[in-house]
């Protein structure tokens, strides 16, 4: 199998829920054309870290926007990993991941286990305390979130569930963005599965890099974009895992 991947790489407009949405459903229409099997938007997309506004914005907003995810699945006959958004559950907030099957359900979520202190994450949002692997007609996804890429046991543990597409949406800085390019390729090298990576651009104090990316199993970027507003798209040749595998056993001899 070869699923089409669609990226959604966008500025996000920090508390402005309503710009977020409008420059989300541009980047869906355009997506559109590529008849993609899975979409993914960048981390904290419809909100920002807009901190101390997070737990107004959520009770405020949540459930329009996961309508909004719900219904462009159905539109596009797609898998939507929905970057991630503010959730409020028991007074506790959390930087969480919504992922929608083509009928529009929600077929799971995942809380942010790393919220990240160096940005004040951690003053406001509790860690997520598992991680799960999704069923898909394509095979097991999961779906770690920015900081959480640089803690190479959660994608271990993921692709011992037998994960075969691993996405993580980010907020990942420019001064940074070469840890990105090692990250995301280590994650797929060692765990030999295929890794998404769907980052922002824009930002005033801290610019983050895009480059958003598709990585093999082999280590190797199927796709790569620029530091701009866009729609990355590419195939991911599934077979390649067992390809891989089977000429570096890393699985059988760990």
């Amino acid at each position: 199998m070869k699923p089409v991947v669609a990226v959604l790489q966008m500025d996000v407009k920090t508390g402005n829920v309503e710009a977020n949405l409008a420059k989300a459903e541009e980047l869906l229409q355009k997506a559109e054309k590529y008849k993609p099997d899975f979409v993914v938007l960048p981390e904290m997309w419809a909100t920002g870290f807009a901190f101390d506004q997070l737990k107004d914005l959520s009770h405020s907003y949540l459930n329009l926007i996961l309508k909004f995810l719900s219904d462009h699945a159905k539109k596009l006959n797609a898998y939507i990993i929905g970057g991630s958004l503010p959730e409020v559950s028991v007074r506790e907030l959390y930087n969480t991941s919504f992922i929608f099957d083509p009928s529009g359900a929600t077929i799971g979520k995942q809380r942010k286990m790393h919220p990240f202190p160096l940005t004040g994450e951690s003053n406001y949002f509790s860690p997520g305390k598992e991680i799960k692997a999704i069923d898909t007609k394509f095979g097991k996804i999961g779906c770690l979130i920015c900081f959480d890429l640089r803690f190479p046991e959660l994608s271990l543990e993921l692709a011992k569930k037998g994960v075969k597409i691993l996405f993580y949406p980010a907020q990942w800085p420019t001064v940074r963005e070469k840890h990105w390019n090692i990250l995301l390729k280590a994650r797929a090298l060692e765990n030999q599965i295929f890794v998404v990576g769907a980052n922002r651009v824009g930002g005033h104090t801290l610019p983050h890099c895009g480059r958003s990316m598709l990585i093999s199993p082999w280590g190797e970027k199927v796709e790569e974009t620029s530091d701009k507003e866009t729609v990355l798209v590419g195939e991911l040749n599934l077979a390649k895992i067992d390809e891989t595998r089977n000429k570096l056993p890393l699985h059988h001899d760990r």
